[in-house]
């Protein structure tokens, strides 16, 4: 009765046809009881699932790889590994463009190539298909410093006090 429970869950029909079972799901006829491959979850493992770059300064670029396993005992594709949103600072490679055997891996190397100085992040999802989503999550670089002034800045300021200082100066020998 399980079976049959779950055959009804997503939508198929259990028929009884000459004494042997008939299983029809989405137009496809199958006997005996043997699952379609539409009712085998698309099951995947991704490691890492986030990914901190480190400290990588504008000009600087790094690399990590992600690995897809398919943990499933069918054949399977990922549908699009997708790159990251945020196609700026980060790109990526990838070898999912291929079916993966039950066990079988492949990569994704996520790039991080900073244009503009401070922590970023984004994100990349990758399409499993049948609306199955996963999305990695990416960040790196170099906190922005807080402002310190300059040399010449802190010349100006001495500049300005002492002028300010000789100023107030001048006016007090001025009076009787």
């Amino acid at each position: 009765m399980l079976l049959t429970e779950m055959f009804l869950r997503v939508g198929a029909s259990l028929r009884f046809w000459n004494g042997r079972r008939l299983l029809q799901l989405c137009g496809l006829l199958l006997l005996g009881g043997v699952l379609p491959t539409a009712l085998h979850a698309q099951t995947f493992s991704v490691s890492p699932a986030s990914i901190n770059f480190g400290p990588v300064p504008v000009g600087g670029s790094s690399i990590v790889d992600v690995i897809v396993t398919n943990t499933s005992q069918i054949t399977q594709q990922i549908s699009q590994p997708s790159g990251p949103l945020d196609t700026k600072n980060f790109a990526y490679v990838t070898s999912c463009n291929h079916p993966l055997g039950p066990g079988e891996s492949c990569d994704i190397e996520y790039y991080f190539n900073p244009t503009v100085p401070g922590v970023l992040s984004t994100t990349a999802p990758i399409d499993f298909g049948n609306g199955v989503f996963f999305t990695v999550s990416l960040s790196g670089g170099v906190p922005v410093p807080t402002a310190v002034p300059t040399l010449g800045e802190w010349s100006l300021a001495l500049l300005v006090l002492l002028a300010g200082g000789l100023a107030i100066h001048r006016m007090g020998r001025r009076q009787p």
